[in-house]
C-alpha cells in the first residue's frame, strides 16, 4: 500500500490549514475493501454510497488527480464508492475500480 500525505504548504493557500492523506493499494495486496479500509484506519465501520451528484465529487477527484496522479473513472464505472465523513472540515471517502483501491481523507482546521 502506498500512502501519500500533504500539508497546508502543498495547497494553493497555506493559510487554509488543509491536510490530505491518500492511500492506494490493489486487490492483490488487500483482497477485500474491508481489509483495505481497516489498514487505512477508516473512521467509521461502514460508509454511505456516493452519488455522482455529490457536491464534493469534483474537488475530491481534482485532488486525487493533482496529488495522487490518478484519474478516477466516471462514477458509473466505480465498483465501490462510499463516504465515511462528509462535513465542512473533513471528507473521508473510498473508491474501488479496475483492481485499484483508494482511500481519501481531507481535513482542515480553518
Amino acid at each position: 500500500m502506498r500512502r501519500l500525505t500533504f500539508n497546508q504548504y502543498e495547497f494553493d493557500s497555506s493559510d487554509s490549514e488543509q491536510f490530505l492523506e491518500i492511500a492506494v493499494s490493489t486487490e492483490q495486496e488487500h483482497s477485500t475493501i474491508t481489509s483495505f479500509l481497516q489498514a487505512c484506519g477508516v473512521s467509521a465501520p461502514s460508509g454511505i454510497a456516493l452519488s455522482h451528484r455529490w457536491e464534493k465529487w469534483h474537488s475530491v477527484t481534482d485532488n486525487i488527480r493533482r496529488f495522487g496522479q490518478i484519474e478516477l473513472p466516471h462514477p458509473a464505472k466505480l465498483q465501490f464508492a462510499q463516504w465515511f465523513q462528509d462535513s465542512w472540515n473533513e471528507v473521508e471517502v473510498a473508491f474501488a475500480f479496475d483492481h485499484i483501491l483508494i482511500w481519501y481523507h481531507w481535513e482542515t482546521s480553518a
